[in-house]
């Protein structure tokens, strides 16, 4: 089932807890008639990635936790996880003098083949761009996406717009700056990129 087909059923579906430090719009129960229907843990989340065909993640303070200048602990594990499903890749701002050095590092992690593309971009204004582009390129739509990202007015805003999913990585410097009328509700919040195994 599309995320849009689960928008057009509210006001039948109601909002619920995806499990421990999940959370999310989608979808404890819905009703089918007069029954009210739960679905299972592993269940729940499969109509949101049904359709998702990659997964584009933020790089700094995303997968690379800047205060600690590494990669967050469970960063390595979970790409190589969903790489096994998913197609990979990266939309960040990057400064230009950091950009070899980030290659290097996921080089280095032995997770840098994971991803299909990765596009760094000197200009917060512009990412919505490189998104737009990233999509072009791999020949796909936004709803076919999710969008990971710790930043919600910059990936988030732009994913919820765009008709992507969107997962909030609610952690670190951006924490605080909680979702508006501008950026719209993530899909999904978390705090730890394990919890996205979670999601699939």
């Amino acid at each position: 089932m599309k995320k849009a087909d689960l928008d057009d059923l509210r006001p039948e579906y109601r909002r619920g807890d995806l499990g421990p430090g999940v959370r999310g719009k989608y979808l404890e129960s819905y009703r089918s008639g007069t029954n009210l229907v739960l679905l299972p843990l592993a269940q729940r989340p499969k109509g949101i990635f049904a359709v998702a065909k990659m997964i584009i993640f933020d790089y700094g303070r995303t997968l690379y936790d800047r205060e600690t200048d590494d990669f967050f602990p469970d960063a390595i594990p979970v790409v190589k996880t969903l790489a096994e499903q998913y197609r990979l890749s990266i939309v960040s701002v990057s400064p230009a003098d950091e950009e070899e050095a980030r290659i290097e590092a996921l080089r280095e992690q032995g997770i840098l083949d994971h991803f299909e593309e990765i596009v760094f971009t000197a200009s917060g204004d512009a990412k919505s761009k490189e998104y737009e582009a990233l999509l072009r390129k791999v020949d796909l739509k936004a709803n076919e996406v999710v969008v990971v990202d710790d930043y919600i007015i910059r990936g988030i805003a732009w994913g919820n717009a765009a008709g992507a999913t969107t997962v909030w990585f609610q952690n670190g410097k951006f924490a605080d700056l909680v979702p508006n009328d501008e950026t719209g509700d993530p899909d999904f919040t978390i705090h730890s990129l394990s919890e996205l195994l979670k999601l699939q």
